[in-house]
């Protein structure tokens, strides 16, 4: 092979490993897309273990997303997650953004005034419980007989603080509230919170499928066009 060929190889190489990652963005796009499109806005259960009927997963149909139940995280710091506590960051699972949980809370639950602020939410009744019931209560009763479901988030502000995101009912006084404040507490465990984390579903056996065999054929291609210029 000549000096130009095995340059021409090089670049050609090069630009199939591009091609191959422009590919898997693309699958992991359409697989968001395939979840979202014609999806109603509604939220189901999930198992975390497959088949045992666990429930500890929310998927959102609207957006795709799984939301990892709260209670599964309480008692655990900001620092225990990210370094490996329970797994979940090693199982695709990462912190959800302030405007994913907005966007949540406005489908499902009280929307925010103004996300990431002081200002929340507020409205008459309770129009949490089944919100609640399927992301888990966090603490409940106390002398205000508050029923919370509230977790932290990681909002990339201050280092020694994280957002704080949580919707609550007060029976007392028959009111709903949600609230999503950046900066907003420390990042000790505690019982009454846990950690607001998400991931995508894994794409389809077809879908897989498909970007696999396409990923193949192209690769082909490129041998047979580098071949055919030795």
């Amino acid at each position: 092979m000549t000096d130009d060929n095995r340059s021409g190889a090089a670049v050609d190489g090069a630009s199939t490993w591009q091609a191959v990652g422009k590919l898997a963005a693309a699958a992991a796009l359409a697989a968001r897309l395939l979840f979202a499109e014609g999806a109603a806005a509604q939220l189901s259960e999930v198992d975390l273990v497959p088949g045992s009927g666990d429930a500890k997963i929310t998927l959102d149909a609207a957006t795709g997303l799984q939301w990892l139940d709260l209670p599964e995280t309480t008692n655990l710091s900001v620092p225990d997650i990210l370094g490996g506590a329970g797994g979940w960051v090693g199982n695709g699972w990462s912190y959800a953004t302030a405007p994913e949980i907005c966007e949540l809370f406005a489908a499902y639950a009280v929307a925010v005034a103004d996300c990431g602020s002081r200002q929340g939410g507020l409205t008459t009744g309770d129009v949490l419980s089944t919100f609640q019931g399927f992301l888990g209560v966090t603490s409940d009763g106390g002398p205000l007989a508050l029923r919370v479901t509230s977790g932290f988030y990681e909002d990339r502000g201050d280092p020694a603080l994280v957002g704080a995101a949580s919707v609550t009912y007060s029976t007392s006084f028959d009111w709903s509230g949600s609230l999503v404040q950046d900066d907003a507490a420390l990042p000790n465990a505690t019982p009454n919170a846990g950690h607001r984390l998400v991931r995508l579903p894994e794409p389809s056996g077809e879908l897989a499928q498909i970007v696999g065999i396409a990923c193949v054929t192209m690769l082909a291609r490129r041998a047979r066009h580098r071949r055919s210029r030795q």
